[in-house]
């Protein structure tokens, strides 16, 4: 968003209000002349006439901003041209709030990665306070957004590298070359090398919960209905089988303590009978 544009709405505004202002008080020379019988003079008419062109010049600077700004409802033939351009300056200071949202959290964000080597964590450093200062600009009220727009692209590209998953591809390409060209040599090799990190995405990524055990699951096994099994892991047969509980055919399997969605689940069909082992099962074909 341009500040200068606002300005400008503000000031067509201003300009607008005045010359219907000064139309307003010609015309009532005008109209007190003629009821007083006398002709209106030239140097009176002219300046009407010239207030008049000036307004119709405003009314359609503002109405051709608002082409590209504002819905065909919000310019209706029934709204007026100061509407119109009161509804241009609401809609851009919008705009521009969103933005500055934006922008906040691109700099909060920025400031916020850490890296798991001091090295690459030096490396951004002075990028990192850079942004720590701007951000202090804002709460002040003292930030310019065009002044800075190249830093916050820069930041943007950061965050956006930091994210990707594969550098070999053309994007992930294309992005180390352009982080060449904003960042230091080891800046880029640190995002290459998936060295720099968010920590509240760490913190989601480390906190998601082990499997556990279902205890309603067990606590219904039977030995007519056992804990089921998940096939985790198929091999082919070697030559002597495992006869461990944990290998069935050359199947590896573990318990399962929840049913997943798409899980391959295993159920004895016969009971299994508890049994010593026997020297038996030792004797060759």
């Amino acid at each position: 968003m341009n500040d200068t544009y606002t300005k400008d709405i503000h000031f067509i505004l201003q300009e607008l209000r005045l010359s219907i202002e000064n139309i307003r008080e010609i015309t009532e020379c005008i109209l007190a002349d003629v009821n007083k019988g006398y002709v209106p003079d030239k140097d009176t008419i002219t300046r009407f006439n010239t207030e008049i062109d000036g307004l119709r010049s405003y009314s359609d600077s503002i109405r051709t901003r608002a082409t590209g700004i504002l819905g065909q409802e919000e310019q209706s033939p029934d709204v007026s041209v100061i509407q119109l351009a009161e509804a241009i300056i609401e809609k851009q200071e919008k705009r521009k709030a969103d933005e500055m949202r934006s922008v906040r959290m691109v700099l909060d964000h920025f400031s916020s990665v850490k890296a798991h080597i001091e090295l690459y964590s030096q490396a951004l450093l002075p990028f990192q306070e850079n942004a720590a200062e701007m951000l202090k600009a804002m709460n002040c009220q003292k930030y310019d957004l065009s002044e800075n727009a190249n830093h916050i692209s820069d930041y943007r590209l950061f965050l956006d590298c930091l994210s990707m998953e594969n550098f070999e591809s053309d994007e992930g390409i294309h992005a180390l070359d352009e982080l060449s060209s904003r960042f230091s040599n080891r800046v880029q090799l640190g995002i290459a090398r998936n060295q720099y990190f968010l920590p509240e995405i760490q913190e989601k990524t480390a906190s998601v919960p082990s499997r556990e055990i279902d205890s309603d699951i067990c606590s219904s096994a039977t030995e007519d209905a056992p804990v089921p099994l998940i096939v985790t892991e198929m091999y082919a047969a070697p030559d002597s089988v495992d006869s461990s509980p944990e290998c069935v055919s050359g199947v590896f399997l573990e318990q399962s303590p929840k049913i997943q969605e798409n899980d391959a689940v295993v159920y004895s069909i016969n009971s299994v009978k508890k049994a010593s082992p026997s020297a038996s099962i030792f004797k060759k074909d």
